[in-house]
């Protein structure tokens, strides 16, 4: 039997924790963000998030956070959005068809100075460009080292990284 949030925020809020991990869930709903990790060391392995709102996962502040294997998708927010100062490794997962809420967003959305690093990741189907990165990333590899789908919507047929 599926379960769906009940809360406005955020379904899980890992702040402040070390050494932990969530595993094997299926996070879905109309919240606002499904899995929000703030100045924290979370392992996220095999996790589903739809659904969301603002974003399916929020990564903030400091700590050494994995999503691994993991499915972002239909996401009416942002699939994945890493701000501030966090430098997450994201690796293997399928981040598809989010941000075609009432604004059009991207698949995974990089602000400030944030450092995620990113490796073979498929992103594809988002409402806006698939990555939308800061000024100050270094998005040397991040075309390479993951499947990022070309633009369709405008008809260029092109792979786009949008600076902000």
């Amino acid at each position: 039997r599926s379960r769906h949030i009940r809360r406005k925020d955020a379904a899980v809020l890992a702040e402040d924790i070390h050494n932990a991990s969530l595993a094997g869930f299926d996070i879905g709903g109309a919240g606002r963000v499904g899995i929000r990790i703030a100045n924290a060391d979370l392992h996220v392995t095999g996790v589903r998030v739809s659904g969301m709102q603002n974003a399916g996962i929020e990564i903030t502040g400091t700590g050494e956070s994995v999503i691994l294997a993991s499915e972002i998708a239909d996401n009416p927010g942002t699939g994945v959005s890493v701000r501030e100062n966090a430098h997450p490794r994201l690796e293997h997962n399928l981040i598809r068809h989010n941000g075609h809420g009432p604004a059009m967003l991207p698949g995974i959305l990089i602000e400030g100075s944030a450092a995620p690093i990113l490796f073979g990741n498929i992103v594809a189907e988002s409402g806006a460009e698939q990555i939308w990165v800061s000024p100050s990333f270094h998005a040397d590899g991040l075309l390479t080292d993951n499947a990022v789908a070309v633009e369709m919507r405008d008809n260029s047929h092109q792979v786009k990284v949008t600076r902000q």
